[in-house]
């Protein structure tokens, strides 16, 4: 049996599904299988794949009959043998050392139930463009669980036993399934990051996250709220009017986007109820909305002020709330370490 089984989920990777079996194929850590999980791919993916297992007796080739991501996740995992699971999307690479450097990690620490890592952005050329940040400590993830997304999927290696014991993925909650597990995952254990990027992380025209940005972002918000929905936070009767103001929010960012010069007295009132909603980065991209407004002559100078004052002074309410969520989620995992106000 295998210390590592790799799980890649596939559907129309060709392009770049040789580099990535390569670089799982080519790890200094040997004792490792990899299972790759062809998701109704319509071009060559299958081929190369099953090209690959002929060459390497660690790599397995299974069908998912188009049955989508979750599904392609949660066999991979239910074939899986080795106690840790280690993630990679069939456009990403990891670095050589990558298994190691996390088996070795959760070796030494087996209260961490997840663990991932920083990434290199590359682009369709496998040129480094950028890098994702992530926060390393348990307090500082579950303080941007609430936020956003702490973690590089495809950097993650979870034990296997709390994958099944959360339940696995779900179908409940599309583009942000990896979202959901990390909040189910978190009450049986510590997260963790290590420091150094450990994977590349491709973005290109075709990819999942560039097809569906905006969408990604509501679905997380709405997530959010669903949670803080479950545990009390928030009471019903105030989120369902949330859910449809965040509808239209990301609607109208993404029509905004295009057509700035369409900017109307609505979609400032919409800003005000929601910006108290949001955490930094939505602030910031509402900001600029407004201010391309404002040269545009859509709305008065007084108007953009006012909506950047009120924008700042919701940072410190935006605040609070996510640190009373993280607390929450600290108390069901069990946790009593001190909470972090930033996301080292």
């Amino acid at each position: 049996m295998s210390s590592i089984s790799v799980v890649m989920p596939v559907r129309n990777a060709e392009r770049f599904l040789d580099e990535a079996i390569a670089s799982v194929t080519s790890q200094t850590f040997r004792d490792i299988e990899l299972i790759v999980v062809i998701d109704a791919s319509t071009d060559r993916s299958e081929e190369i794949a099953r090209a690959s297992a002929r060459q390497d007796a660690r790599i397995r080739v299974a069908q998912n009959y188009g049955l989508g991501l979750v599904d392609a996740l949660n066999t991979g995992c239910a074939l899986a043998e080795a106690a840790l699971v280690a993630r990679l999307d069939g456009d990403d690479r990891m670095h050589p050392t990558r298994l190691q450097r996390q088996q070795d990690f959760l070796e030494a620490n087996p209260q961490v139930v997840a663990l991932g890592s920083p990434a290199v952005i590359i682009d369709e050329a496998s040129r480094p463009i950028g890098r994702i940040a992530v926060p390393v400590a348990d307090a500082a993830l579950r303080a941007r669980l609430v936020r956003g997304n702490p973690f590089v999927h495809s950097s993650m290696m979870l034990r296997r036993s709390a994958v099944a014991a959360s339940g696995g993925y779900r179908n409940d909650f599309p583009l942000v399934e990896d979202v959901d597990l990390w909040f189910r995952i978190a009450q049986l254990g510590r997260l963790a990051n290590l420091p150094e990027p450990l994977v590349d992380y491709r973005r290109h025209s075709a990819s999942v996250s560039a097809a569906n940005d905006e969408r990604q972002r509501l679905a997380h918000h709405l997530y959010i709220l669903a949670w803080q929905c479950r545990e009390g936070l928030i009471e019903e009767a105030a989120a369902a009017p949330l859910r449809l103001d965040l509808a239209r929010l990301f609607e109208r960012i993404g029509a905004l986007s295009l057509e700035p010069g369409q900017f109307q007295a609505s979609d400032l009132a919409l800003f005000q109820r929601l910006v108290p909603r949001l955490g930094g980065g939505e602030t910031r991209r509402l900001r600029r909305i407004v201010a391309g407004a404002r040269r545009q002559g859509r709305i008065g100078a007084a108007a953009a002020i006012r909506f950047g004052l009120e924008a700042t002074a919701s940072r410190l309410a935006y605040d609070l709330r996510s640190r009373r969520s993280a607390r929450r989620l600290s108390r069901l995992s069990g946790e009593s370490s001190a909470w972090e106000s930033s996301d080292r």
